[in-house]
Parts: structure tokens; C-alpha cells; sequence
């Protein structure tokens, strides 16, 4: 993100995601990953944390609440209102034990907000596919390990 084209990325993301965080509501969120884009900075939640498995990644003048890895989050179930992963699908090295875990940690009517580069949304979009294929033949979506809601 240190080129031109880095930062020119960098601002279109941040702007995408300030529009989308402004008028989620509730309690807690939490930032994963990626503390250059600052991901909660439009959202009003009153508790808003900032973790990341790279420590030595945050900025400055940035507070990192914890060190956590998006397979392995310590927070109880249904406790979060706003999970924002940018690009940790496509880093991590298990994207389905990422997904159950936002799951777990998420409230019901929780929001996970994850961005990803292109080849991953095409990745998606076959994924997308099967699931719709699955629920078509009524297999219960929890039998694979995955929620459609998390992915649409």
C-alpha cells in the first residue's frame, strides 16, 4: 500500500467501508486485521475494538486492543453486533474455519463485513453457487459447516 496505486486502493476502500459501517447499530465491533484501513472509524458503537495477528503491523497512532486470529477469536457466541475482517479470507489459511468462527462470535442479526481481491470473489461466487444448489436439494446448510447469510 506504499505505492500510488497502493494508497489510491487504500482510500476507495476506506470510503467503501465508512459508507457501508455508518448505519450498523448496536453494541460491539470489532475490527480483524488490516489496521491501515481503519474500518469502525464511521461506525457509532460504543465499544469498538481493533485486533490483528501481526502486532507489529499497527500504525502508531493506532490502539490495538489484542492480538487474535480470525480462527480462533475469544470473544463468547453471539457477542458481537459487527465483525469487519478486510481481506482475511484471502489471508487466512483456513477461509471455512474463519467463516464458522465470525459465526459463532456474531450476534443472530449480527454484520460481517469482509473485502477480498477479485480472484477470491470469483472463488465466492462458485461457492455462492454450490450453496444455492444445496438449499435447492434442502441440505441443511449447517451439515457443511456454513451459513448463507454470511455469504450474501
Amino acid at each position: 500500500m506504499n505505492s500510488p496505486a497502493g494508497a489510491y486502493l487504500l482510500d476507495w476502500e476506506q470510503a467503501q467501508i465508512d459508507e457501508v459501517v455508518a448505519d450498523i447499530f448496536g453494541y460491539h465491533a470489532l475490527q480483524l486485521g488490516m489496521p491501515e484501513l481503519e474500518g469502525l472509524r464511521s461506525n457509532r458503537m460504543p465499544h469498538q475494538r481493533l485486533a490483528s495477528p501481526e502486532p507489529d503491523s499497527v500504525l502508531p497512532s493506532q490502539t490495538l486492543n489484542f492480538a487474535a486470529h480470525s480462527v480462533a477469536l475469544p470473544f463468547q457466541a453471539d457477542s458481537l453486533d459487527l465483525l469487519v475482517m478486510p481481506h482475511s479470507l484471502e489471508l487466512s489459511l483456513d477461509a471455512h474455519a474463519s467463516l464458522r468462527e465470525a459465526h459463532r462470535v456474531l450476534m443472530p442479526e449480527g454484520h460481517l463485513l469482509e473485502g477480498d481481491d477479485p480472484q477470491t470473489l470469483l472463488k465466492r461466487r462458485a461457492l455462492l453457487d454450490l450453496i444455492d444448489s444445496l438449499q435447492r436439494r434442502q441440505v441443511p446448510l449447517d451439515g457443511i459447516g456454513l451459513q448463507a447469510h454470511l455469504l450474501a
